[in-house]
């Protein structure tokens, strides 16, 4: 093994042991100086290292039988004994410092060998960690993008003005954050999924098609393989289904199921605040008990069609109505049945206007009526209207008939006046003039 893997340096182990038996050869051949001979073993010693300790150590035991019994195989007498013994010590003493030498040489290249495996460890293990952080901090990165274009898409959604924009942005939003999707919102309940996600109002994860188990793979489109379908619940009611899917096999994780469903959730609470506060806006400017629009609303209308008549220059037509011996009903027949009488008239004046007309209980037992782009004569026409219902409407309280009527004062903008407290003087005061003419009549001049 050793003659054929061992290389002392640039010689080869073979060459010292050829130099070996050349020597011995010399030593045969110059009998009498062997004791000259002999410390020349210490060159094919020189090349066998201290990792080579075996074979040393069998050439110096032969050398050592050689230099004792070689005088006595020539009978060369006890001197040459001696001086082959002599010249043996001195290859000895060589071979041992140099042994001595090379071991240490040889326990410092392991300890250094060992500090450099040490370090080269170190170095893995440092590269590994720095590896396993680039990792961490590139995720922690990405988690950090999604969370803060999640907050910016949640105050974009919270910031809408309306349902529509809602949805819109929900849908912008889930391809701002997975772009390698398609997104639906579905408002109708189909068969299927959709259907299950309507009735029980809970979302559907669904990983992998190739995985799923509850549905069948037919469901599915080609370029459906991973899917979420989450409802928008407003109010205990589904208000739709956002469907979310990909062509890529297990697209989404957990973490992505949890933070759409923090976004429908979101849109789903703004859905709610938005409806909430149209009503709580509609209750502001709506009479509790008539359901017409209050004073203050209709103060506002007024400033808005004084605008729009100055720059479109078509004119428009107010009238207050008031009922008469209104107080009288209260006094017989006490404030409950003012109220339904109240109601009752209210929605005989709605259902008889326009849809564009703008309806509103002006106070008390008091009714305006502003009529946009309308001239006095199609004005007229629309309140003998009102009038002649409310005289011939039947209001019954304890089987007896209870008969109404009302006074109307009327007046044009700008044919009449050209202020909003001109244009209300003006219809106020042909109001008391058809109170003081008799009442259950219409006063336009």
């Amino acid at each position: 093994m050793y003659l054929m893997n061992v290389y002392k340096g640039k010689i080869p182990l073979f060459v010292s042991v050829l130099a070996y038996i050349f020597l011995i050869y010399l030593m045969f051949l110059f009998k009498d100086a062997s004791h000259l001979v002999i410390p020349f073993f210490i060159i094919p010693l020189i090349f066998i290292d201290y990792e080579g300790a075996e074979i040393k150590f069998l050439f110096l035991t032969l050398l050592f039988f050689l230099s004792l019994l070689f005088p006595k195989f020539f009978n060369m007498g006890t001197k040459f004994v001696i001086y082959n013994f002599f010249s043996f010590l001195s290859v000895l003493i060589f071979s041992t410092t140099k042994n001595s030498i090379e071991k240490k040489k040889f326990k410092q290249t392991q300890d250094i060998t060992k500090e450099v495996n040490e370090i080269e460890k170190n170095i893995d293990e440092i590269n590994s960690s720095i590896s396993f952080y680039q990792k961490y901090i590139d995720e922690l990165s990405t988690k950090i993008d999604i969370k803060s274009k999640l907050i910016n898409i949640l105050k974009d959604i919270e910031n809408s003005k309306d349902t529509e924009q809602i949805i819109r942005k929900l849908i912008t939003s889930v391809s701002l954050l997975y772009p390698r999707t398609k997104t639906e919102f579905i408002v109708i309940p189909k068969q299927g999924i959709i259907n299950d996600v309507f009735l029980t109002k809970v979302p559907v994860f669904i990983p992998s098609v190739t995985k799923e188990v509850r549905y069948r793979l037919s469901y599915f489109a080609e370029d459906e393989k991973s899917l979420l379908f989450l409802p928008l619940v407003c109010f205990s009611k589904v208000y739709g289904v956002l469907k979310v899917y990909s062509d890529k096999d297990s697209y989404f994780d957990l973490d992505d199921f949890r933070i759409l469903e923090i976004i429908t959730t979101t849109a789903s609470i703004s859905i709610e605040n938005i409806s909430l506060f149209k009503i709580t806006e509609e209750l502001a400017i709506k009479d509790a008990l008539t359901n017409l629009y209050t004073h203050r609303a209709f103060q506002d209308k007024l400033d808005e069609e004084i605008l729009v008549s100055a720059r479109t220059k078509k004119p428009f037509l107010l009238s207050i109505i008031d009922i008469d011996h209104f107080k009288k009903i209260n006094d017989n027949y006490g404030h409950q049945v003012g109220d339904e009488v109240l109601k009752h008239i209210a929605g005989i004046i709605k259902n008889s206007v326009r849809e564009f007309d703008f309806v509103a209980r002006y106070g008390g037992e008091e009714f305006a009526i502003i009529m946009p782009q309308t001239d006095k004569e199609e004005g007229i026409g629309i309140l003998k209207n009102i009038r002649e219902r409310i005289k011939n409407y039947s209001f019954t309280f304890n089987n007896k008939v209870i008969n109404l009527s009302v006074s109307i004062g009327v007046s044009l903008f700008p044919g009449e006046a050209l202020s909003k407290s001109q244009l209300i003087r003006v219809a106020d005061e042909r109001l008391y003039r058809a109170k003081n003419e008799g009442r259950d009549r219409i006063v336009y001049e």
